[in-house]
């Protein structure tokens, strides 16, 4: 009798232990770990088309020095400088980020200047730039959605006229238009609506060529070297 009673209580003890259990275990929340966040690819950043034709205008300032070379007058070193104003005209090739392109340009200009010359200082040499213009070949790389940074090189012509005064002798005049090179860059921004402004500067050389300066009766041959450094604004349309 007193076996039975204990094997009867065992598997009460079994019954309450396991009932316990249980609802032990439904008391317990699962742990599910979070999700990992999803991976955000940035979009590509936007590039401008530069394609296509454009023209505008240009304003700006140019100053340089230029040397008369002469064994009977003498050295007669001197600075152009004046401001300029014209037109621009070119076409863009683009290729991703890459842009090349051709440009030309016509600017007038009141450039000029003059220095005392001559064996004992008494005359006065002068030159006056009337216009300047330039034909190049440029490459750049679109920064952002409506930046180009651009360097160019090509070629650079220049009228000017020359006059030597002085006490003793009717003025002697001549002109000219000079050759060279150029280097340079500058920087152009989209505005909308096809409008663009720019800024460049340019480094030109004229190399070494020879003016005749005359009054009819008499005539001198100078060697004449100049170079300018051009700064220059812009504003126009891509087409």
């Amino acid at each position: 009798m007193k076996t039975a009673n204990l094997f009867a209580g065992l598997a009460g003890s079994a019954l309450i232990a396991a009932a316990a259990g249980a609802a032990f275990a439904a008391d317990v929340v699962p742990v599910i770990p979070p999700a990992p966040p999803p991976v955000v690819v940035p979009p590509p950043v936007p590039v401008a088309n530069w394609n296509g034709p454009y023209v505008g205008g240009i304003l700006g300032y140019q100053t340089g020095p230029t040397l008369w070379e002469d064994d009977t007058w003498g050295d007669a070193p001197h600075t152009v400088a004046g401001i300029l104003a014209g037109v621009e005209a070119g076409y863009r090739f683009q290729a991703g980020n890459l842009v090349f392109g051709i440009e030309g340009d016509i600017a007038w200009t009141n450039a000029d200047g003059a220095v005392a010359c001559g064996p004992l200082d008494d005359y006065t040499c002068a030159t006056d730039r009337n216009w300047i213009g330039t034909l190049t070949g440029t490459a750049g790389f679109a920064v952002g959605p409506s930046v180009l940074v651009y360097a160019e090189g090509g070629v650079a012509f220049a009228g000017e006229d020359y006059e030597v005064t002085g006490p003793l002798l009717d003025p002697m005049t001549g002109e000219q238009v000079n050759r060279g090179w150029l280097l340079g860059g500058g920087v152009v921004a989209q505005m909308g609506n096809g409008l663009y402004l720019k800024g460049e500067y340019n480094y030109v050389n004229f190399g070494a060529d020879t003016v005749e300066v005359t009054n009819g009766v008499l005539t001198e041959d100078f060697d004449l070297t100049g170079t300018a450094h051009v700064f220059r604004l812009g504003v126009g349309m891509q087409f």
